[in-house]
């Protein structure tokens, strides 16, 4: 056992080494033909991706944190009337600790294997114009593990587990009023690598084409216009199945009655005059060990059952874009080129669904505050699957029935009535599948670029983005189809201006190229960027609205309450509350005609109310950015290769304040103000760096 002396807050000893291995090998074939007007690129690549977790986690010689509990004058004694540090180093001293723990993990060896091929064509139509094409095949597999030490994609939705008839004879002597005892089922469970299927997913095969064209207009006008696809990749790298049943944490309860009696031989407070639960913290269990042995995929199916989990599908598919450019490039003047394009995409990417969502129907609708349903879907209701239903398995499969002895979903006497009216309930009313449907999302932007290339000691480019763009997302848990709403990563504009310039003085320049003063003058440049860009649309929880939303806007008007309050951004006009109007009812409807939020903490709606207010309203953005970064250098020659370079960087130069977002939450006493800055404060650097 190692413990940390300094906080006497927590101690362990974990394994030492390195915890994760990650190696690719690749082989490759490349050939190039040309052949009259065509330039043919073809090749095939193979890849194999290890990925070891050579370390157990966890601490196999104990995990022991120390502090207050047990030590404090009284058990509600506040923290705030007590040390933890002080008290913490005197419970270490009485081998008293708050917490025991010790885990039992195992390795993991990850193989993904991946094959790909290509072909690209250049074709060279006319001095003027060429054309692109290609297409790439790319399969990657689904990961393995090497002794099949973990579980396999998919959820088995017709396995029924043996303590199904049992759970469903309990619930049909105690049904709900809103489930029918004959609709009531138990079934599902998890598949493992090695028993159900070799890998954890399926794999993807994926087919990605890829078009392009250039044509020169004249000598100083080019077109070009390209499309493509591209994909995301799903290797052992980035993601790998849960070892769950391969790993086992161990957990002594130190004491259940706040320190009148201890565990590990201690008894009565009054014993730890003779003993502490240090001397004994695993006490010997039923099955003879000190530690809870791991039971890898013995449990089956069964695993997982009222956990509550994500598991990803056979036919899972990482994401896939969709691109194109169309671009027009014109020298305007000398070393001056304007260039032209619209740039757009089209994504499709996997979405996480509960699969043990709530149905619509026993949800809240409508502008108000639910209480009958609030309390209907949250009232206590006798739990079917209850350890104390389950004798029979006790009898038939004493180790299932110890395991699931240990898990909240089995030993609660009670569930809340939302809990049974899920589907998948032998999952834990928590079930997910990862990438159950593909959202979409597209962006477009028309962008402008401005190059004046390096001529009369200036270099200079000016870019100008107005973008556009929209996802999918999911309103509700029970929305089995999803809905368009704005892309919070879209910024409508950005503008960005950078220039390094040669200042005109010193040996070889414009002015003072000749007296001691070019020593001092001479040689320096100046360069900066300017950006500004538009702000992060505000994100709003589900909140009771009263209006349109094209009225939200000027109900919370911004500008002017900014410019009055530059600590204020929105309006707390449009809340209705005692706290912001005295005039405003405790209780009751809000008066017709108002519009704005409703502020008033015991209205607000419940855990089960559908939600009408969108994500994000294109408006309500937070604050924008706008920043000078400048640099000013100079290379001083020392002696023949000798140089000495200085700069000095000035970042924020202008220490301009970007306030985050205002307090969105209409029931906060501070709704609307802006307590946060989301850039940082001018930084001045000099840098020093010797040539030789």
């Amino acid at each position: 056992m190692l413990v940390n002396t300094y906080t006497v807050n927590n101690g362990g000893l974990t394994y030492p080494g390195l915890s994760q291995i990650g190696t690719t090998a690749q082989l490759t074939a490349k050939m190039t033909t040309i052949w009259r007007s065509h330039t043919l690129k073809y090749g095939a690549d193979e890849r194999r991706y290890w990925y070891a977790a050579p370390v157990p986690g966890g601490y196999p010689a104990g995990y022991f944190s120390f502090d207050n509990n047990y030590l404090k004058q009284a058990d509600n004694t506040p923290g705030s009337q007590t040390t933890n540090i002080g008290l913490a180093w005197a419970a270490f001293e009485l081998g008293l600790p708050s917490t025991i723990q010790a885990s039992i993990n195992d390795t993991g060896y990850y193989t993904t294997r991946y094959h790909s091929a290509y072909i690209q064509d250049d074709y060279r139509v006319t001095s003027k114009l060429r054309f692109g094409f290609g297409l790439r095949f790319e399969r990657e597999g689904g990961i393995s593990e090497r002794f099949n030490r973990g579980l396999a994609g998919g959820y088995n939705a017709g396995y029924v587990p043996p303590y199904a008839q049992a759970v469903q004879a309990a619930y049909a002597a105690n049904p709900i009023p809103q489930l029918p005892a004959s609709q009531f089922l138990v079934a599902g469970g998890v598949n493992f690598l090695g028993k159900n299927y070799n890998n954890w997913t399926d794999g993807t095969n994926r087919f990605l084409p890829n078009v392009s064209a250039v044509y020169s207009w004249d000598a100083k006008t080019v077109l070009r216009a390209g499309y493509g696809w591209y994909s995301d990749t799903f290797n052992a790298f980035n993601s790998r199945p849960g070892q769950n049943g391969y790993s086992q944490t161990t957990t002594t309860q130190v004491s259940s009655d706040n320190g009148l009696t201890f565990c590990c031989g201690v008894g009565a407070n009054t014993g730890l005059s003779t003993t502490t639960p240090i001397g004994n913290p695993f006490p010997l269990l039923a099955g003879g060990t000190h530690l809870i042995q791991p039971f890898g995929n013995s449990f089956g199916p069964d695993t997982l059952d009222g956990q509550g989990f994500t598991y990803y599908p056979r036919d899972y598919s990482p994401s896939i874009s969709q691109r194109w450019k169309f671009s027009v490039q014109r020298e305007i003047f000398r070393n001056q080129v304007l260039d032209v394009s619209y740039n757009g995409s089209y994504s499709t990417y996997p979405f996480n669904l509960s699969q043990s969502y709530l149905p619509a129907q026993y949800w809240a609708y409508g502008n108000s505050y639910d209480a009958a349903n609030q309390a209907a879907m949250t009232a206590n209701v006798t739990n079917p699957f209850y350890i104390g239903n389950l004798t029979s398995l006790q009898q038939s499969n004493p180790a299932l029935y110890n395991y699931l002895n240990s898990i909240s979903w089995f030993t609660s006497k009670t569930l809340q009535t939302q809990q049974l009216l899920r589907a998948n309930l032998n999952a834990g009313a928590g079930l997910t599948e990862a990438g159950a449907v593909r959202a979409k999302s597209w962006y477009h932007d028309m962008q402008l670029l401005y190059t004046k290339r390096f001529s009369h000691g200036i270099l200079s480019s000016f870019t100008y983005t107005r973008a556009f763009g929209r996802q999918q997302w999911q309103p509700n848990s029970f929305d089995q189809s999803l809905s368009w709403e704005l892309n919070p990563n879209t910024r409508p504009n950005r503008l960005v201006w950078n220039a390094v310039w040669e200042l005109p003085f010193g040996k070889g320049r414009q002015w003072l190229t000749h007296g001691p003063v070019q020593h001092v003058v001479g040689g320096w440049q100046v360069s900066w960027i300017y950006q500004y860009q538009t702000g992060a649309p505000v994100s709003w929880g589900n909140l009771f609205y009263s209006g349109t939303v094209d009225q939200v806007v000027q109900a919370l008007a911004e500008g002017a309450t900014h410019s009055a309050n530059s600590r204020q951004e929105y309006s707390t006009a449009a809340v209705y509350s005692p706290v912001f109007n005295p005039s405003d009812l405790a209780s009751g409807p809000i008066p017709s005609g108002f519009i704005g939020f409703e502020g008033r903490s015991a209205l607000q709606p419940g855990s089960y109310q559908i939600r009408e207010f969108p994500q994000y309203v294109n408006a309500l953005r937070a604050d924008p950015i706008r920043q000078w970064d400048v640099k000013l250098y100079r290379r001083f020659t020392l002696y023949e290769r000798l140089n000495l370079n200085f700069g000095i960087d000035g970042l924020n130069l202008t220490n301009h304040v970007q306030f985050g977002a205002p307090v969105l939450g209409p029931t906060a006493t501070n709704f609307g103000a802006v307590t946060s800055q989301a850039n940082g404060a001018r930084q001045l650097q000099m840098n020093l760096r010797i040539e030789f």
